[in-house]
């Protein structure tokens, strides 16, 4: 298989894929609109793929305050 052709496929709804990053996003310096890029792990006929997208909307956490 050429590691350069793009393939393009359509993943049903309701289908639940298992991914990991590809990269280590950092608390600090991610932002709003920062890509990142997954491979899927399983189901196995997606095994290998790219899914790549964008940070929509990042919800930091604050301190804890009191007891």
């Amino acid at each position: 298989m050429n590691p350069n052709v793009i393939n393009t496929f359509i993943v049903p709804d309701g289908a639940t894929l298992v991914a990991a990053l590809n990269t280590n996003p950092s608390r600090r310096t991610t932002r709003d609109g920062d890509c990142f890029a997954m491979t899927v792990r399983s189901p196995s006929q997606y095994s290998g793929a790219i899914v790549e997208g964008y940070v929509a909307n990042l919800n930091r956490s604050g301190r804890i305050n009191g007891r």
